[in-house]
């Protein structure tokens, strides 16, 4: 985990969301382990600390979005990827759904690597489309900082 470069990146979103006016929140570490627990999920130790530091777009679930159309899930509404696409992929077994862009159009996904320290992040199009943007929460929120190409198709 880049702690630094991800606290910049947190920093910097939560200026730009209170910009717009969204609600920050934070989750407690019992709260996310309580999460983990129920949902059977392992988060990366980046989206833990994501979510302790700011635990998505909580006041705006599930209708809102920002200015660009991305919703942020709060960490109670991390959703595993066959779940969502009622799917019974065993590769997308360790792929959980955190975030979305124009209310499903496509979603943002994470999928475990070997530790806790290691994933990738992936823009899904659609059930079976889908490309790997980043193996850093620092550099997806970067990405989405800046509007970047790369986050849409």
């Amino acid at each position: 985990m880049e702690v630094n470069r991800l606290s910049a990146s947190i920093s910097s979103l939560k200026i730009l969301w209170a910009n717009q006016n969204i609600p920050i929140k934070s989750s407690s570490e019992k709260e996310i382990k309580r999460v983990e627990m129920l949902k059977k999920i392992k988060l990366p130790n980046d989206l833990k600390f994501f979510y302790s530091e700011v635990n998505g777009m909580n006041g705006n679930y599930p209708d809102d979005m920002d200015d660009n159309g991305f919703l942020f899930y709060p960490v109670q509404h991390v959703l595993p990827y066959n779940k969502e696409f009622n799917s019974n992929n065993l590769d997308m077994n360790a792929v959980y759904i955190f975030a979305e862009y124009l209310h499903k159009s496509w979603w943002y996904a994470f999928k475990n690597g070997s530790d806790s320290n290691t994933y990738r992040i992936m823009v899904i199009f659609s059930k079976d489309d889908f490309r790997f943007i980043s193996n850093s929460l620092a550099e997806f929120i970067e990405l989405y900082l800046c509007d970047s190409p790369a986050l849409y198709k």
